[in-house]
């Protein structure tokens, strides 16, 4: 370092900085970056590096999300253009006292750039690749969005433009997108365009970076010998996604994050398929105007953020969770342009495409005449594949399958200089291989120089040029010393990067590869690459099995991979750009062990249930049985040894505990019994009646009830056998609801419109069906399903859903068509009714584990028996389930809508298992298991649900007092001579059963009432409507004075300002607070919970933020007056009476605040009330005195609702029917103030 500057640092200490971020030190002159150019300033962050400390820090990570509010609110240090951050172990920092030493060992963590890293041309090269991607940006989507070739990633506006990864197979390929046997030339143009552009920034950026990475980045790469993106220089990564955002108006800013645009990959994330010593590059180059805010970019275990400007480039290790914020407009007066988007390129290294385990098809070697004598398929052996082997790494047995080449569409997404040397060099790989394979005694070599300058091709300008050398190259026989000692170099870089991050050194495996490569090469036998790989190529089973707990418990924010919605293949570029779910099981783990260690005490575990017993024989009736079908994980466990431990160990928990084990109705004994309650009612209610108004909302609710109470038994809070097997078939009856009910009500809705023309619509579906069918009639990419525009489909949700049609612009006829059209109808109801409900999951792998679970159960259910549900192995079985083990093929990852089709090996395979066998050894075990379980394990019988349009005195007298109502809001004043009809023209607001046309309530919802759409998501909206239910409700005060208050002080100035001007004695309270207002004194109604109302208030100070994330009815209810917020000891604010609450709640629905409640939510209201809406269907005998279950109420209130919607006129049946909250009211008042009504005459 002779003539070196000194290098000096120095602490740095951010106010409000997590204690759990690394401790910082800012730099001088860092010896790692001398030479380099436009260096601005250089963190150093200091790690502890032992096991505990990363396990701690990964956790932490795992835990963190985007942050929200401003630049000026976060904690965290923000980078410019010419930043870099290090990494050092702080152990090293305390003993080592010089400082240049120390320096030397850093590791870099992440960089910025900006425009000052790149030249005008390709600046302006970059602009214009990314205009022609934007073109014209009509109705909120790119030129590039709307060309039928361009496939996004899972239904996002994200999408794979270079090389893409089939993660079962290992297959590296060019998008499938591009394949040229389409008409795809205009896509491949702009593709092209932005690669090559976009790829020479990279090059830039990679010569900025410490010469150490440059060098064993570059040697990796010379070794493997992987394509790059766009020009040859680029040894960054061989993976490119393109995402496009569109920037929110000010009037629409919100907290939310990227979701809306990106999906999974909008969210903070971990990227766990990328290499741990490479790194990602995020270029931003967008067509945004200056008037908005680009948005920020996080990496946030370390605690740092930059703004997304126009040309910026992020540097940083996919393997730390990072995420970005949403572009947004900063000035209102601002017209919005069609082509607003913020556009990322995402330069990435996926591990199968850099690590040499990956197979790359080179080309096409049969001619398209022997294709067509295949009948037109292309069979394994019309691919030449580039395979591990050939690297001289470890061999791939994987199917292979037909797909695009990099001969054909390599200089697609490679200038040709780069698809060349990849090429040719490809050849010399395949061609030491062969040479490889010969006598060992001829010793062959290949001259890699010479083999460069045999071989020449056309360049970019057209000219012929040589292949650049190779020095790195394989050889036949030997093992080159340059190579070996670049794939060491390489592993001890890899080595060290790994250990300074949390996520993959919490996962690390060991060994080098070294070793594994000199043996491989001298015998071309099998090798590979080892170490911090992560969890993709992981061969430990015990160390998945315990990743796999792990992430069971995480929540959001964990690595998984993602499947592409309509994808002809899975791309790992697809998988690693985002997720939250659980590690997938390499495929040595798929194929099992035997079963030879066996347990020696009744106790099951995870691998107990998962443990192979492949190839084994079983006996049935003394012969042997050959399995000859194909073998499945999930049956594995089916043994007579696992029967038996079970039988064991239900036999002592009946005699230690009784049958309260199986089946204990004393849920207030049990913690979270309550919840199974709960569960059990809208299971019930669910299966009697899964097409009705309500299943929507009732389907949602089992969904994330089972959920919860799946999370409880995993923390051993509920222990029962009967509990479980009620989680089991709940957690799967929402994806039963979609897969089997909905499935068979569209079809049933589609072959009765083919028979009937003209039917008219019935409910949701029918309006969903309607809409979706004319969007693939007219071949819309986007069918929007509004609720405003179809009230009906309320019932799903409050806002609108957007479908992406993939078949887009291709049009259906209805007539030629007819089946394609139906069939594509079914697929779109199964990815919308989840969609649109909140319960498909954002990440390709947990949606697809999801739905194949909901098979499994079905099966296991039909084919062993419900009776199994209640075996511990049954548990292991469904609590650690995934896809492959009972799907084996690789179709199901191919599209987002698989088909249950695909199960039908593994039920063949139940069906002759020896469970299924009451004669065979282990079926008489099993049966005699279902003997001592005596039924109890299966859910209560459940109660049918009565006709849905009940004729009663009493329910005749109800609908009248409705017809009476809206016969006086028409002008129908005959019949005035009965005294109550009478008193409800005199007094409607106490009368009239219409919640929403009570005066005070209808000036709430005004442009002075609390229900303003902004004013009531803030602190002061809240605080207001709590007042008005709370204390003014009824009284003259709220239908004159002011409904609109900043704080406690204001409100009080309004009440002394209103007695002044309306001559009110202090002394009379009734003007302020009406106690009797629901029809009885309710003492704690008092103007004195002003001030407590307040206090409470402030507690809830994430209000603004709750009310944004559309939260369901009952979660609102629980945020606003079940939680102790803030230390409060009571359970509700400044001491309100429930019907004020649920009428509070009722009111943030209409404000759009809050989704609609379900049929059970409104039942556990009544009947935790017994409110008068509960007398109500007691004296309609709907339900009894003594009703004991809120299942008994709900079903009672559906009764009646579905009456009432049945007997009223469609006017009426948006104010009162179909409503459940309208309804409740209409009870309400109805008890109180209709005895004198009669029945009309029969």
């Amino acid at each position: 370092m002779s003539g070196s500057k000194k290098y000096v640092e120095w602490q740095i200490h951010l106010p409000g900085r997590s204690e759990d971020m690394p401790p910082m030190l800012g730099s001088q002159h860092h010896p790692l970056l001398e030479g380099v150019p436009l260096v601005r300033s250089v963190l150093v962050m200091l790690v502890k590096r032992d096991s505990r400390s990363m396990k701690a820090a990964y956790a932490f990570e795992r835990a963190m999300d985007l942050p929200k509010g401003t630049p000026s609110q976060w904690r965290e240090m923000e980078l410019f253009d010419g930043d870099y951050v290090f990494v050092r172990d702080l152990n090293d920092h305390l003993r080592e006292t010089d400082a240049g030493t120390l320096a030397q060992k850093d590791v870099l963590a992440c960089a910025t750039t900006g425009e000052v890293h790149h030249d005008q041309e390709t600046k302006q090269e970059v602009d214009n690749a990314v205009q022609a991607l934007v073109g014209k940006g009509e109705g909120g989507l790119t030129d590039f969005e709307r060309m039928t070739a361009s496939k996004n990633i899972n239904n996002t506006r994200c999408f794979s433009i270079a090389t893409t990864v089939e993660k079962q197979t290992k297959i590296c390929a060019p998008a499938a997108a591009g394949n040229r046997l389409r008409d795809v030339e205009e896509y491949n143009k702009v593709t092209s365009k932005i690669l090559k552009a976009s790829s020479r920034m990279v090059v830039d950026i990679f010569k900025v970076l410490p010469s150490g990475v440059q060098r064993a980045i570059s040697l990796n790469r010379e070794v493997i010998n992987y394509p790059s993106a766009g020009c040859f220089e680029n040894d960054m990564a061989p993976n490119v996604q393109v995402n496009i955002a569109t920037v929110n108006h000010q009037s629409q800013k919100s907290e939310s994050d990227l979701q809306d645009d990106l999906g999974q990959f909008g969210e903070a994330h971990f990227d766990p398929n990328d290499h741990p010593a490479y790194l990602t590059v995020v270029l931003s180059a967008s067509t945004l105007p200056d008037t908005t805010d680009p948005g920020y970019f996080h990496i946030l275990q370390l605690g740092v953020f930059t703004k997304l400007d126009k040309h910026r480039g992020v540097v940083f290790s996919g393997r730390r969770k990072h995420g970005a914020t949403k572009p947004q407009w900063t000035q209102d007066t601002v017209a919005i342009r069609p082509s607003a988007f913020r556009i990322n390129v995402v330069f990435y290294p996926t591990n199968t495409c850099v690590n040499g385990q990956g197979r790359y098809p080179l080309a096409a070697v049969k001619t398209r005449a022997e294709k067509q004598e295949l009948n037109g398929k292309e069979k394994d052996t019309s691919i030449l594949f580039l395979t591990p082997e050939t690297k001289n790494l470890s061999t791939c047995t994987d199917r292979q399958v037909n797909r695009a080449t990099f001969a054909t569409e390599g200089t697609n997404i490679m200038t040709p200089e780069a698809a060349a040397n990849f090429y040719g060099r490809g050849g010399l790989e395949w061609l030491t291989q062969t040479l490889r394979l010969a006598e060992p005694s001829l010793q062959f070599s290949v001259d890699p120089d010479l083999f460069a300058q045999a071989i020449t091709f056309n360049n970019s300008l057209g000219e012929r040029e040589a292949l650049k050398t190779w020095k790195h190259a394989p050889d036949a026989h030997f093992v080159r010393p340059i190579r070996v000692h670049a794939i060491e170099q390489f592993q001890r870089f890899t080595d060290r990067v790994s250990s300074f991050i949390p996520s993959v050194a919490t996962h690390k495996t060991t060994g080098g590869q070294s070793e594994n490569l000199r043996s491989t090469e001298a015998t071309g036998g099998q090798g590979g690459h080892r170490g911090y790989i992560g969890t993709e190529e992981s061969e430990s089973v015990d160390a998945a099995d315990e990743m796999e707990v792990e992430s069971s418990l995480r929540i959001t924010g964990d690595p998984m991979d993602v499947i592409g919605s309509d994808a002809t293949r899975v791309d790992e570029s697809h998988t690693t750009r985002g997720g939250n779910t659980r590690p997938a099981a390499s495929s040595t783990r798929a194929r099992g062990k035997s079963d030879s260690r066996r347990a020696r005490v009744p106790k099951i575990t995870a691998k107990d249930a998962l443990k192979g017993t492949r190839g084994a024989t079983e006996t049935i009736k003394g012969s042997p049985r050959t399995n000859t079908i194909q073998s499945f994980k999930a049956l594995d466990g089916l043994s007579l040894q696992a029967i038996e431990a079970e039988i064991t160990r239900l036999r002592v928990e009946l005699q230690t505990h009784g049958r309260g084990v199986v089946n204990n109705r004393t849920y207030e004994r049990i913690p979270g019994g309550g919840d199974m309650e709960q569960l059990r009612s809208s299971f019930t209610i669910l299966e009697n009646d899964p097409v009705s108004a309500d299943a929507p909302r009732r389907a949602l609710e089992v969904h994330r009830q089972a959920s919860s109470c799946e999370h409880q038994v995993l923390n051993a809070q509920l222990r029962t056998r009967a509990d479980r097997a009620q989680i089991m078939l709940s957690a799967s009856r929402a994806r039963r609801w979609v897969e089997k009910d909905m499935v068979e009500a569209t079809k049933d809705r589609l072959r009765e419109t083919e028979m009937e023309k003209g039917t008219e619509a019935r409910n949701w579906l029918d309006d969903i069906i309607a809409v979706v069918q004319n969007g693939f009639v007219d071949g819309r990419r986007e069918i929007i399903l509004d609720p405003e525009a179809y009230p009906r489909m309320l019932a799903i949700g409050n806002k609108p859903y957007a479908f992406s049609n993939t078949h887009a612009p291709r049009r259906y006829n209805a007539g030629d068509d007819r089946e394609k059209l139906h069939e594509a109808i079914v697929n779109a109801i199964r990815v919308i009714l989840p969609g649109w409900l909140g319960f498909s999951l954002p990440d390709g792998k947990l949606e697809r584990n999801d739905r194949v679970r909901a098979w499994f159960v079905d099966a296991m259910q039909e084919y062993i028996g419900p009776k199994f549900l209640a075996t511990d192995i049954a548990w292991t079985l469904f609590s650690t389930f995934k896809t492959g083990h009972v799907i084996r093929s690789d179709r199901i990852y191919r599209t987002y809508t698989p088909s249950p089709q695909l199960m039908l090996p593994f039920i063949e395979a139940l069906k002759v298992h020896p469970i299924c066998d009451s004669a065979s050894d282990v079926g008489v075990r099993f049966r005699e298991f279902s003997d001592l379980i005596d039924g109890e394990c299966i859910p209560a019988p459940k109660p049918s649900l009565a006709s849905t349009n009940l004729h009663n005195p009493e329910v005749d007298r109800f609908i009248r007092y409705i017809d009476v109502a809206y016969k006086i809001l028409k002008g129908d004043r005959s019949e005035v001579r009965n005294p109550l009809v009478a008193e409800m023209i005199r007094d409607p607001d106490a009368h009239l059963p219409i919640r929403e046309l009570v005066s005070d309530r209808r000036r709430s919802t005004g442009p002075d009432g609390p229900y303003d759409t902004e004013f009531i998501k803030t602190q002061a909206g809240l605080y207001s409507a709590l007042v008005w239910r709370g204390v003014t409700e009824g009284t003259r005060f709220a239908q004159a004075g002011r409904m609109k208050f900043s704080d406690v002080d204001d409100i009080q100035d309004a009440i002394d300002e209103y007695a002044r001007s309306h001559n009110i004695e202090a002394t009379d309270l009734n003007a302020i607070c009406e106690r009797t207002v629901h029809g009885r004194y309710v003492e704690t109604r008092s103007t004195s919970n002003i001030l407590p109302i307040w206090m409470d208030t402030l507690t809830l100070q994430e209000w603004e933020t709750f009310s944004r994330s559309s939260p369901t009815f009952g979660d609102c209810f629980y945020y606003l007056f079940g939680n102790n917020q803030g230390g409060r000891d009571k359970g509700w604010i400044g001491g309100l009476d429930t019907i004020s609450m649920f009428n509070l709640v009722g009111d943030l629905v209409y404000a759009g605040v809050v989704q609609r409640p379900t049929s059970e939510e409104v039942a556990r209201y009544m009947y935790g009330t017994k409110s008068p809406s509960f007398t109500a269907l007691c004296e309609m005998g709907l339900i009894s005195n003594n009703t004991t279950t809120i299942e008994e109420v709900d079903v009672g209130l559906r009764v009646l609702q579905g009456t009432v919607d049945s007997n009223i006129g469609q006017d009426d049946v948006q104010n009162v029917g179909t409503d459940l909250i309208r309804l409740e009211y209409a009870l309400d008042r109805y008890i109180r103030f209709s005895n004198g009504l009669t029945a009309p005459p029969v």
